[in-house]
């Protein structure tokens, strides 16, 4: 099951396979459901990148500053995140 927009234009494609699902969904003619599905395919990258970093960062055998790295590491990809989202807003603020 996955979750798909339905705006003005109605008429539209979903593409995906079923070794990947959701992270490979691809909306064809239809730019809220490309931007959507491109915004999930871009989140489930920085997600599997920060899966290691919060497993350290609760790591409450750990040290505040044996986590430091990790904490950093967590914030550019976090800071990563938030840039694409501002951009997508910018380039498409009707979306």
């Amino acid at each position: 099951m996955f979750d798909f927009l339905v705006s003005a234009d109605q008429q539209f494609r979903i593409e995906t396979s079923a070794q990947t699902l959701l992270y490979n969904c691809e909306g064809k003619g239809d730019e809220d459901n490309r931007l959507y599905f491109d915004n999930i395919a871009t989140s489930s990258i920085e997600t599997k990148e920060v899966e290691p970093l919060k497993k350290i960062l609760k790591d409450s055998t750990l040290k505040e500053d044996q986590k430091k790295e990790a904490r950093e590491a967590y914030a550019k990809v976090n800071e990563k995140v938030m840039a694409y989202q501002h951009d997508l807003l910018e380039k498409y603020p009707k979306t």
